[in-house]
């Protein structure tokens, strides 16, 4: 769900915290969900989207609310700190980050949220992916395509960095449709996806196109 804008510490600016599902029972404060469990946030703000399609509004926006709040929260202050250790050696950071294959980002796994730092300035061209996957996400998000869940995220500008933060999913990712940069090639493993996707497409003004030819298009 869509959300405003932020300043961190330095004066840079966020961007606005976006997902799809989520919500929980009754919404905790950061500082108390710290002391006690690490927290869903997908869980949270798929069961708060939940409510609202069920017309429980005001459980369903309360719930978006304290879950978005919160996730900006805990994704900033981790964020910052990923940021400002990046000048010391691998083992004596607070967070090691994760061997993901993408040579673009750097990629963190920390409390239920995957924070991806890109590597070079606003001119290379992870700065910019960065950017453009939060950007559609919103717009599919808008969407609104049935089963199809878009986590919960947020984007930092801070210190000359870029870091796309995400709510992790429930169960282990694994790319079934676009393109895969390790391959270096195009994947389409779920074709029920292209008939989810099809309303949405539509929605956005987006036609299909082939890629490859044969049994690759």
């Amino acid at each position: 769900m869509g959300g405003g804008t932020s300043k961190v510490s330095n004066g840079t600016q966020s961007g606005p915290v976006v997902g799809m599902r989520g919500g929980g029972p009754e919404p905790l404060t950061l500082g108390t969900a710290a002391n006690s469990y690490i927290r869903d946030w997908d869980k949270e703000f798929q069961d708060a989207l939940a409510c609202l399609d069920s017309n429980e509004m005001r459980k369903g926006y309360a719930g978006l609310a304290a879950v978005s709040r919160d996730f900006h929260d805990q994704a900033k202050a981790t964020m910052m700190l990923i940021i400002s250790e990046l000048g010391i050696v691998e083992e004596q950071k607070t967070h090691m980050s994760l061997h993901s294959g993408d040579a673009l980002v750097t990629t963190y796994d920390v409390l239920n949220i995957i924070y991806q730092v890109a590597h070079g300035g606003q001119a290379s061209q992870s700065w910019k992916d960065l950017g453009n996957e939060l950007r559609h996400s919103l717009n599919l998000f808008r969407c609104r395509p049935p089963g199809i869940a878009i986590p919960l995220m947020c984007l930092f500008d801070y210190k000359g960095f870029r870091v796309l933060c995400y709510a992790k999913l429930p169960k282990a990712e694994k790319l079934v449709l676009g393109w895969d940069t390790a391959l270096k090639g195009y994947i389409s493993e779920y074709a029920e996806l292209h008939s989810i996707l099809a309303p949405a497409a539509k929605s956005l003004n987006l036609k299909g196109h082939k890629i490859g030819t044969g049994e690759l298009a």
